[in-house]
Parts: structure tokens; sequence; C-alpha cells
């Protein structure tokens, strides 16, 4: 997925919460303010996480997984993968964010 070129951290952070969003929507049937919601405090949470040094990293320094298990990432069935993209498009355009594939 490539972003508009002029990417700052608040455009990497908004796209993180709407993806987030748009998986809980779709794995757990909340609405969508109930997941925007519950994104934004995972991402701070994960940030905090990060920052205290409570995570494992791969060889590249990135995040493998959270300590806290309640902080990893939701495995997404393929079966899902589409409308969770379909969504996070959707809360892309609404929020005037661009993506393209």
């Amino acid at each position: 997925m490539i972003l508009r070129d002029n990417i700052n951290d608040s455009d990497i952070e908004q796209h993180a919460i709407l993806q987030e969003a748009a998986t809980r929507i779709v794995l757990r049937g909340l609405s969508e303010s109930d997941a925007m919601s519950v994104a934004e405090n995972l991402y701070a949470d994960r940030r905090e996480a990060e920052r205290s040094g409570q995570v494992t990293t791969d060889e590249q320094g990135n995040v493998a997984f959270y300590h806290d298990a309640s902080l990893n990432l939701e495995p997404l069935p393929e079966s899902k993968r589409d409308l969770v993209n379909k969504i996070y498009r959707e809360l892309c355009e609404r929020k005037g964010f661009v993506v393209v594939n």
C-alpha cells in the first residue's frame, strides 16, 4: 500500500488507527465509533509499550509482539481481508486520506 507522497507521523498514526478500526468492525462487529475508540486506545497503549521496552523485536528491529498479549494484532483470516480493506478505504475516504494500491 502506498500512501500519498507527503507522509508525516500523524498520517502514519491515522492510517494505523483506521486499519485497526476496520479490523475491529469486521472481526468484532463493533460500530465505527466504538471501533475508532478501541483503535485509538490500542495505538496509544502500543506506543507506550514500545517506549517502555515491553516488546520483542525481530532482526530488523520491528516489533514482533507485545509482552501484553492484548496489544498484539488480532489474526485476520484470509476470508476477511477483502472486507477489512474495503472498510479501511471507506474510513480513509471519510477522513480525507488517500490510499493507493
